[in-house]
């Protein structure tokens, strides 16, 4: 599609772009290999695979250890070459299995990560999962040809441009591993895309053969995609429900639009637009100060909050539509879509089965104050609710248990109207531009 092609001359680096970028990359393998002795340093990720976006600022570098050398020293060791190599430099202590070394330099995120050797022939050797990026990257390599490179470009800037891209705890979204291995799968983009369109509630791929028969109850997730260096693996363990619906959703919509670039260069809502979707929707924020520590750990302990406070608000009778999470101004917020903005004055609360005579007479004596039903063959009694609106539920927010990390939990803010608009408006832009496409 000649749509498609103008995207791709967008996206794909130019050669001046790409030379500079190796350039800088080789410098940074250089000086680490300058600092690790007896152990291989990689280039690994999109770089690595010839897979990356014009703009991608990301770099991956994996220094590689024989199995001899214990996991307790792997820190210290990429820690103290990192600092040699780039004295000065700023960096944090980040944490997948074991704990990884994120370094700012020249604008650019490198994470140095510490594994084991691997090859295709020791997969139940792997001492930590992230010894299967260099597996990943040589299976890139050997079966991609540079094609079907661009076409991966084309499905990961879909993919970013509808905010269903990365597999990171936040995102819970589709990695450039998973990209890759879809479009080894179907070929293109374009038939990428009419298959997604197809997926049904749940769908299970095997990028190289058949599956074995038993394979898919294996996992629970709505979609599996078996590593093909490890088919113990699912690739896509990570990604949400709603999100793996909303990609089938999106494919469709795509599939049948005759703006195809449009998809690729999603502008976000303005402020008059979203004004309107906050004011027709019940739209809220919660806000509370973000703790200064690595994304890794901060994500996973906010989606651990909310689904805590999620448990809480259905069991005070709310229902949530759905929800987006990011950082706003040096705050953690928390976008989410209400059924409803206030419930109703009573709710029922169901007592015992009628044949349980005893139960329901202690059920009758304590709720002397409610008017008593009889449904599907329990008794019930109807009872007014102590919150109704989410302002009213605000204080049990702030005394809902909070993980380790995150008691700044206690001093959140709740916001609606054009207040959730000032303070959280990146958010809440996310959160519609996947909810309403």
């Amino acid at each position: 599609m000649e749509g498609l092609e103008q995207v791709l001359r967008s996206i794909k680096p130019t050669a001046a772009s790409e030379k500079q970028e190796r350039r800088f990359v080789d410098q940074v393998l250089e000086k680490l290999r300058r600092q690790v002795k007896g152990a291989k340093v990689a280039l690994a990720g999109s770089f690595a695979k010839g897979t990356f976006l014009e703009g991608d600022k990301d770099v991956d570098v994996f220094v590689l250890f024989k199995h001899n050398v214990e996991k307790e020293a792997l820190e210290g060791i990429v820690k103290g070459a990192v600092e040699n190599a780039f004295p000065g430099a700023f960096y944090q202590i980040a944490y997948a299995q074991h704990p990884y070394v994120r370094v700012f330099l020249q604008g650019r995120k490198i994470d140095v990560v510490p594994a084991y050797e691997a090859s295709h022939g020791r997969h139940f050797e792997l001492k930590s999962a992230v010894d299967r990026s260099q597996l990943h990257t040589e299976y890139i390599l050997e079966k991609m040809g540079q094609r079907q490179k661009d076409e991966v470009r084309l499905l990961k800037k879909f993919l970013k441009s509808n905010h269903l891209y990365g597999a990171e705890i936040r995102v819970q979204g589709f990695s450039g591993y998973l990209c890759e291995l879809l479009i080894l799968k179907y070929g293109t983009f374009s038939k990428a895309m009419k298959n997604i369109s197809e997926w049904k509630e749940r769908t299970f791929l095997a990028v190289e053969g058949e599956a074995k028969p038993g394979a898919m109850e294996k996992f629970e997730t709505p979609l599996v995609v078996l590593d093909p260096v490890d088919a113990d693996r699912n690739v896509s363990a990570v990604v949400s429900s709603a999100n793996y619906f909303a990609l089938i959703a999106l494919a469709r919509a795509f599939l049948s639009s005759a703006d195809k670039a449009g998809f690729f260069s999603k502008k976000a809502l303005s402020a008059a637009a979203l004004k309107k979707l906050v004011g027709k929707r019940n739209a809220y924020c919660i806000v509370f100060p973000a703790p200064k520590i690595v994304d890794d750990i901060l994500w996973g302990q906010v989606r651990k909050f909310y689904s805590t406070l999620s448990c809480a608000m259905k069991k005070e009778g709310f229902e949530i539509l759905g929800c987006s999470m990011d950082r706003c101004n040096g705050s953690v917020c928390i976008a989410f879509e209400l059924l409803n903005s206030e419930l109703p004055e009573n709710k029922v609360i169901y007592g015992p089965p009628l044949r349980y005579r005893a139960d329901c007479e202690k059920f009758a004596a304590h709720y002397t104050n409610g008017q008593l039903l009889i449904l599907e063959g329990r008794l019930a009694a109807l009872a007014k609710r102590k919150v109704r609106t989410p302002e009213q539920f605000l204080g049990k927010i702030r005394a809902l248990p909070a993980p380790s990390h995150l008691s700044s939990a206690k001093y959140a803010k709740l916001y609606k109207g054009a207040a959730a608009i000032k303070n959280c408006m990146q958010v809440l832009q996310q959160y519609f531009s996947v909810q309403s496409r």
